[in-house]
């Protein structure tokens, strides 16, 4: 009787706390790197510009196409990393202010793409340098490809926190 009240007890303590690893997923928000590259983006420098312009206390809004959009939920968090040129680097960060929603293609194919809506801060004007460089991206997580890939990459817990840790105070 008493194993069996053991085994009871113990299938109780594990169901509750499977029940608090998935409370845990549906709570935590995600954290997503978008890429920017000017050259080729539909977003030019001058709309960056014309942006942090028109900040209104350190913070605009914009939406961006996210392609790992499957998983993205509002209050998720991003980091925009700029590419392509000697400004590459962490060059705002913010979170999401909706759900994923299907809309037409950036660069005018006939493609259609997902987007979020964001509110974007910590932001660095056009004429300064990145929040975060690059190079000290490279250095800090080695083993994630910065320069290749899609905008709206879901990054595993690891090296979104290690990103957390090098942005925390900035």
């Amino acid at each position: 009787m008493q194993n069996k009240m053991k085994t009871e007890k113990e299938s109780n303590i594990n169901e509750g706390l499977h029940a608090i690893d998935e409370y845990d997923k549906i709570i935590l928000p995600k954290t997503y790197l978008m890429r920017w590259n000017p050259a080729i983006s539909s977003f030019k420098e001058e709309d960056y510009e014309k942006c942090v312009d028109k900040m209104e206390e350190g913070i605009f809004c914009l939406n961006w196409s996210i392609y790992e959009w499957q998983e993205a939920r509002r209050g998720d968090i991003f980091y925009m990393l700029r590419t392509g040129d000697d400004k590459a680097g962490i060059v705002f960060r913010g979170f999401f202010i909706s759900d994923p929603y299907i809309g037409g293609d950036w660069a005018g194919t006939t493609k259609r793409r997902c987007y979020v809506d964001m509110v974007c801060h910590n932001v660095v004007k056009p004429d300064e340098k990145p929040v975060e460089s690059l190079e000290k991206l490279k250095k800090a997580v080695p083993k994630y490809n910065w320069e290749k890939g899609h905008s709206g990459e879901l990054l595993s817990d690891d090296i979104a926190e290690k990103l957390y840790g090098l942005m925390k105070d900035k």
